[in-house]
C-alpha cells in the first residue's frame, strides 16, 4: 500500500537510515566515512496516480438455483509512482556518475504506467437449507512500468525500458467460494 511506500521513504530521510552504495568494493569494508551520501527527494511536479476501470457484464439464470456470469474488465493506470536516480551513471558506458561525491539520487516521479484486462467466468448454485457454492475462473494480463513509490528502474536514463508483465500478475485462476447460511 501507499502508505507503507512512504514509510519506507521517511526512513530514508538521512537521520534514521542511510543507504550505502559500494561501486568496486574492497574486500573488507571497516569504515563507512568514504562512502558518498544518497538522498531521496519527492518531486514537486508529481502529480496524484489514478486508475480508470471499464467492465461489461452478461448474467443468465439458468435455472431456479443456477445462475451464469460472464464479466470482462479492463483498467489503465496513469501517473503511477516510481522514483529515479538522478545521479545514476550515464549511458552508454556506464562508468562514472555524473557527481561521484554523492551516491544515488532518488527522485520520485510520476510518469509511470499500469495495464490489466480480465474474462470472469462464474457460476452460482443455491442448494437447499442455505448452502451457496461459486465456482470462478479467471483469465487476466497485468502490465506496468513501475511497481509503486519506493520502484527504481533498472535505468534511470530509459525507464519505460521496464515495461513488462507486473508483479501481481495472474494469468489464470480458479476459485470456489462456499456459504452456508445458519437459520
Amino acid at each position: 500500500p501507499l502508505t507503507t511506500e512512504l514509510a519506507e521513504l521517511f526512513q530514508f530521510n538521512g537521520r534514521r537510515l542511510n543507504r550505502y552504495i559500494l561501486n568496486n568494493p574492497p574486500t573488507a569494508v571497516t569504515s563507512t566515512g568514504e562512502i558518498p551520501p544518497s538522498y531521496i527527494r519527492v518531486s514537486p511536479v508529481a502529480t496524484v496516480p489514478y486508475v480508470a476501470q471499464w467492465s461489461a457484464a452478461f448474467e443468465q439464470q439458468l435455472s431456479n438455483h443456477a445462475t451464469f456470469s460472464i464479466q470482462g474488465t479492463m483498467n489503465a493506470g496513469v501517473h503511477q509512482l516510481r522514483m529515479l536516480d538522478v545521479n545514476a551513471p550515464k549511458p552508454p558506458s556506464f562508468e562514472s556518475s555524473p557527481n561521484p561525491k554523492l551516491g544515488q539520487i532518488l527522485s520520485s516521479e510520476s510518469e509511470g504506467h499500469s495495464k490489466s484486462n480480465s474474462l470472469d467466468i462464474m457460476l452460482k448454485i443455491n442448494l437447499l437449507h442455505g448452502m451457496t457454492h461459486q465456482l470462478r475462473y479467471r483469465l487476466a494480463k497485468s502490465l506496468n512500468d513501475t511497481d509503486g513509490f519506493a520502484y527504481v528502474p533498472a535505468n534511470s536514463y530509459l525507464p519505460e525500458q521496464d515495461a513488462s508483465f507486473a508483479s501481481y500478475d495472474q494469468r489464470q485462476n480458479i476459485s470456489l467460494l462456499s456459504t452456508w447460511t445458519l437459520p
